[in-house]
């Protein structure tokens, strides 16, 4: 046992170190795996928001450059084109009458110097040109309508400048004009010199903003455009007349004067040209993005200024990214991202699902691997329980084949010293009488030691899985009574009378005569070994009839025994005296008959031990 114990301790201190060696360093590599993919995720993750920042800004740009060359009047429901074919009256509908076809355009508007905003795909007096989803884009000019004071005060500075450039072009003008008509000569004609300084003068020029621009518009083109719905109301009246006017535009005649009389010789500074209407210049400025509240909620809006003859006008570009919104699976936010050039906003990427992902399969790879770790040290330990149980068997059969060893010689010493007494006795006696004695002796010992001989030889059979019965039907009484009359002069020697009762109506049985004759003399000899001590030694044998078979009880008067002698015998187990192999020998062959070993309880003490044997 010592040397199991040993052998299990050293098992369980080398395994468990290389498994607890194992178990540590896989959840290291786990984690730093686990780490290097986390990493690796968050990289990718600012990679792709970097690269959709910047084309978000490319295409913010992209779309600002191009909408700050748009002309004013496209902002409008109806427009007149004046590089268009037509002459005189003409109005259609503006391009961004059904919207814009952008996904980064939500709406066009325009706010007027009184505050009022319009939409290009809506128009309040001819409702029938409204855009076909005239309902959201009303909620959208609403919306626009509520954040307008904001909006021009965002763009007041471009406004101004506007303004102030305006002015500074119409002083320049007036001077130049002055300053004509100031060196004009009025009868001769200016000198050389005059002239050539006149020439070398620097003529002052205005210096626009690289962010405005001027359109020039003929009066005519701008008052369409300025009063386009009543011009269209106006056409379309005439088209349902049926009217075809000669002329579309009337031109009021002028009065002619009268002519003065002839001067002599004129100067050719006397006569001036009737002077042409001045043109229009409308000034805009390049689209600026800005943030500004619309429905409480940052969004991205473009603004511009406008400044015509008739007043300020801020028009502007409504986007869809407002705080929280999503592109291309980006959110826009105002910080904590990757910045959009041109802006002061931001887009970001959420890795919580990326790390979510990770973190699962990480999770699933740790499950694996406690699997496997657990199974294989399950197996381990088991490996170390077969090796553990292996050796301590190993140990307690060398322990049982010593003690097996020793009571054997023990066992077959005691009828050899009986032999050679008796033997010796026989050689000197002289009377006859105790010379068939002495011979009864020296036959009764040999027969013991011919029947230990023969259990040994059978358990080994047994245990080999070579015993065999050679069965067939008879009466189980006779066979017990010429059993227990083969061996009653033996026990009445001994001191140990042996009683008999056998049922006379006992079914036939099926069993092996030889191996029946091993039973009762296991039985009987068992019943006068353990009963040497006691006051009355007499062994009492019954065959009796039971259901389905009969049972032979062998009871004695000795010390008795436990219930797990009989529940669970063994070879070699040694209780007071002898090999142990009787009761074992006993339980495999009645086992072999189908039958049963039992034991019971015998009133006034000793053992009582009885075989049930199946009937035919």
């Amino acid at each position: 046992m010592k040397r199991a114990i040993l052998a299990a301790l050293v098992l369980l201190a080398g395994l468990g170190g290389l498994c607890t060696a194992w178990y540590a360093s896989s959840q290291r590599a786990l984690a730093a795996e686990l780490h290097e993919r986390e990493h690796a995720a968050l990289r990718a993750v600012a990679d792709r928001e970097r690269t959709i920042a910047e084309n978000l800004a490319r295409r913010l740009e992209q779309l600002r450059r191009d909408e700050s060359q748009r002309p004013y009047f496209h902002y409008q429901n109806l427009y007149h084109d004046p590089k268009g074919v037509s002459e005189g009256l003409s109005i259609v509908p503006s391009p961004l009458a059904n919207g814009s076809g952008n996904p980064l355009v939500t709406a066009y508007f325009q706010i007027e110097q009184q505050g009022r905003v319009t939409l290009p795909t809506l128009n309040e007096e001819m409702r029938e040109l409204n855009a076909p989803n005239a309902a959201e884009q009303i909620a959208i000019r609403d919306s626009i309508t509520r954040s307008s004071e904001a909006m021009r005060e965002a763009a007041a500075p471009l406004v101004e400048a506007l303004a102030r450039n305006r002015a500074t072009t119409e002083r320049i003008a007036d001077l130049e004009a002055r300053l004509a008509e100031a060196t004009r000569p009025r009868a001769a004609a200016p000198a050389p010199a005059q002239v050539a300084a006149k020439k070398d003068a620097p003529t002052p020029k205005l210096q626009q903003l690289p962010s405005q621009q001027s359109q020039i518009l003929d009066p005519s083109a701008f008052e369409q455009n300025a009063r386009a719905n009543v011009v269209y109301r106006d056409l379309k009246q005439r088209a349902s007349s049926n009217l075809e006017p000669q002329q579309q535009q009337v031109v009021e005649p002028q009065p002619v004067a009268a002519p003065s009389p002839p001067t002599p010789n004129p100067s050719p500074l006397t006569t001036r040209p009737a002077r042409r209407p001045r043109p229009v210049v409308i000034s805009t400025t390049e689209l600026v993005w800005h943030s500004i509240a619309v429905d409480h909620k940052p969004r991205l809006v473009a603004l511009r200024g406008v400044l015509t003859p008739e007043g300020s006008l801020v028009q502007g570009m409504l986007t869809p990214l407002a705080e929280g919104a999503m592109f291309d699976g980006a959110r826009i936010v105002r910080r904590n991202g990757t910045s959009i050039a041109g802006t002061d906003w931001r887009v970001q990427l959420d890795p919580a699902a990326s790390l979510a992902t990770i973190r699962r399969d990480h999770a699933r790879e740790v499950q694996r691997f406690q699997r496997t770790f657990a199974g294989v040290t399950a197996l381990l330990l088991l490996v170390i329980a077969g090796t553990v149980w292996m050796v301590s068997r190993a140990e307690a059969l060398a322990i049982e084949k010593s003690r097996f060893a020793a009571t054997a010689a023990h066992e077959l010493r005691t009828p050899l010293a009986s032999l050679r007494l008796y033997s010796e006795m026989i050689a000197d006696e002289k009377d006859p009488a105790r010379r068939e004695r002495y011979a009864r002796e020296i036959a009764g010992q040999t027969e013991r030691l011919g029947r230990l001989v023969a259990n040994v030889l059978e358990v080994t059979r047994i245990e080999r899985g070579t015993f065999a019965l050679h069965a067939r039907e008879g009466n189980i009484g006779s066979a017990v009574e010429a059993c227990v009359e083969k061996l009653r002069p033996q026990m009445e020697a001994a001191g140990c009378p042996v009683e008999l009762r056998v049922d006379g109506d006992l079914p036939p049985v099926v069993f092996d005569e030889d191996a029946l004759h091993n039973i009762v003399d296991n039985l009987i000899d068992n019943a006068e070994k353990y009963s040497r001590d006691a006051p009355e030694r007499n062994v009492a044998v019954d065959v009796a009839r039971e259901k389905d078979g009969v049972s032979i009880t062998v009871r004695d008067r000795g010390p008795g025994f436990s219930e797990d002698v009989i529940r669970d015998p063994k070879p070699f187990r040694k209780s007071s005296g002898g090999l142990g192999i009787g009761l074992f020998l006993v339980d495999r062959i009645v086992r072999a008959h189908g039958g049963a070993l039992r034991s019971a309880r015998v009133p006034g003490g000793g053992a009582s031990v009885q075989v049930f044997l199946p009937s035919s």
